[in-house]
C-alpha cells in the first residue's frame, strides 16, 4: 500500500476526529485497517495515477469517527450493556486487534445496544400518575395506564392491539401527547374492560372488553365509573352498552 493511500485515509479521519473531538490515540489503527479495507471495495477512486477516497468513503469515516466518539463518551452510551460493548471495540482498535470489518460490525451492534436501551427507557418513562378508582363494589378495581409499557402489558392482558404498540402507533402518539387517557378495569383481578378518554371532549373514544368484545354485562358498574370520573360515554358506547 502506498504512503499516498494511507495518508488520504488517516487526513480524513484527522479532519472527522478533529470535528468530534475524538482523541488521536485512534487515528493511526483506524487509518492503517481502513485504507486495507477501501482498496479491497472499491473504496478509493482514480485521478490518472492518484488515488481519492470516494464521497461513500468519506461518509463511512464521518460516520466512523462520530460512533468512537459516542462510544468514548459515557453519557451518550444509554446503558450498561452498551457501555460495556464499547469499552471492547475501544479496546480492541488501540490494541490493533480488529479489522474494519470487525470495527464496523461491532458499531453496528453497539447502536443496536444502544438504541434498544433507550427504547425500554421510553417505554417505561410515566406519562400519567398512577390512579386508582374503585368501582361500584368491592369487586371492581380501575387503574389508569401510566405509560407506554404499561399499554403494552394491558393489550396483552385484554388481547387488543395495545400490546403492540410502539411511540409510532396512533393510540401510543395521543397516549404520548396527553390527547388521550386509558384505564383498565378488573373484577376480582379478572380483566373486565378497558376504556379510552377523550380528554378534550371528556367523552369516552371506546369502551371494550377481552378481545373488543362489548362488555355488556359491566354496564352499571361502566355507568357508575364513569359519572365518578365526570366522563360522558360516547353516543356509540352509550347505545352499545344501554347506559343511554
Amino acid at each position: 500500500m502506498s504512503t499516498h493511500t494511507k495518508a488520504l485515509a488517516y487526513d480524513t479521519l484527522s479532519k472527522y476526529f478533529s470535528m468530534y473531538k475524538c482523541p488521536d490515540s485512534y487515528l493511526h489503527s483506524l487509518s492503517s485497517v481502513f485504507s486495507i479495507y477501501f482498496l479491497k471495495n472499491d473504496g478509493f477512486g482514480k485521478t490518472d495515477t492518484r488515488r481519492h477516497l470516494t464521497k461513500e468513503s468519506k461518509n463511512q469515516i464521518k460516520q466512523i469517527s462520530k460512533y468512537i466518539r459516542w462510544m468514548i463518551d459515557d453519557k451518550k452510551h444509554h446503558g450498561p450493556q452498551a457501555t460495556q460493548y464499547a469499552r471492547k471495540i475501544l479496546r480492541g482498535i488501540i490494541n490493533k486487534r480488529m479489522t474494519a470489518k470487525q470495527i464496523l460490525t461491532s458499531i453496528k451492534e453497539f447502536l443496536n445496544l444502544r438504541q434498544k436501551h433507550i427504547n425500554e427507557k421510553f417505554l417505561h418513562n410515566m406519562i400519567w400518575d398512577e390512579h386508582i378508582v374503585p368501582g361500584r363494589n368491592s369487586r371492581f378495581i380501575a387503574y389508569r395506564i401510566t405509560s407506554l409499557f404499561d399499554m403494552n402489558r394491558s393489550g396483552a392482558i385484554f388481547e387488543n392491539c395495545l400490546d403492540k404498540q410502539d411511540r409510532n402507533g396512533d393510540y401510543a402518539k395521543d397516549f404520548l401527547e396527553g390527547n388521550i387517557m386509558l384505564y383498565e378495569v378488573y373484577d376480582n383481578g379478572m380483566p373486565a374492560y378497558i376504556f379510552t378518554i377523550d380528554l378534550k371532549e371528556k367523552i369516552t373514544l371506546e369502551i371494550k372488553g377481552v378481545n373488543n368484545s362489548i362488555p355488556f354485562k359491566y354496564a352499571r358498574n361502566i355507568k357508575s365509573l364513569l359519572k365518578k370520573l365526570r366522563i360522558k360515554a360516547s353516543g356509540d358506547d352509550a347505545e352499545n352498552l344501554g347506559i343511554i
